[in-house]
């Protein structure tokens, strides 16, 4: 009979170990592949899971780490980790948090200002629910010319919110949308007169109460 509880424990450890190291590789593979398509961060978070930059230094102690040290510390994570429920509950709270939580709930804004030949005072308005934009500007940036860059708002969950982008020099301020899991590309100067021709001249008054 102990023997055969055994072997059902082994068993289980078995099954957690492989469906926890598959829900750790969905994980980071879908974590990735938000932070490569909807933001400018993935050089750096490449950097830090290839232990460059700051965690250089651990690269260096994994080189000087006897082999058999290192197998030592693999089977205890193996043991202690991959193969325990709370890992499981762990990895499922975190995907869950991080994909309802955070990602449902942000869209991208990826302004291109490739034709631009000076530099340029970005500020960014949320539409309040009056129609005009807020007091404060929740983005207040300077965009370089031939650079473009990708910018993080917050929306409804599942849902799309408007901002007013004022440029400076630029007479028209149109509203833009941003949408949860989504990249709503602005081409710095083309878009603004083709958005603010498509929605009229009350849009440049907008930003301007906003501002006052």
């Amino acid at each position: 009979m102990v023997q055969s509880l055994c072997e059902k424990e082994g068993s289980t450890k078995t099954v957690l170990y492989f469906v926890n190291l598959f829900a750790s590789v969905v994980l980071g593979v879908t974590v990735s592949a938000w932070v490569l398509f909807f933001t400018d961060l993935f050089p750096v978070v490449g950097g830090l899971l290839g232990l460059g930059g700051l965690f250089a230094w651990i690269a260096f102690l994994s080189h000087i780490v006897s082999d058999e040290r290192k197998k030592q510390l693999q089977q205890g994570f193996d043991q202690q980790v991959l193969s325990r429920l709370w890992y499981t509950l762990v990895i499922f709270a975190l995907g869950i948090g991080l994909w309802l939580g955070i990602a449902e709930t942000r869209g991208t804004m990826k302004l291109e200002a490739i034709a631009e030949t000076k530099i340029r005072s970005v500020k960014i308005y949320t539409v309040e629910a009056s129609g005009a934009g807020s007091q404060l500007p929740i983005e207040d940036f300077l965009l370089l010319p031939g650079t473009e860059m990708k910018l993080i708002v917050p929306t409804p969950w599942f849902g799309c919110r408007e901002y007013l982008i004022s440029v400076e020099n630029y007479q028209l301020t149109p509203r833009f949308k941003a949408c949860a899991l989504a990249t709503t590309t602005i081409d710095f100067p083309n878009s603004f007169f083709q958005e603010s021709a498509a929605m009229g001249p009350a849009v440049d008054t907008i930003i301007s109460e906003a501002a006052s």
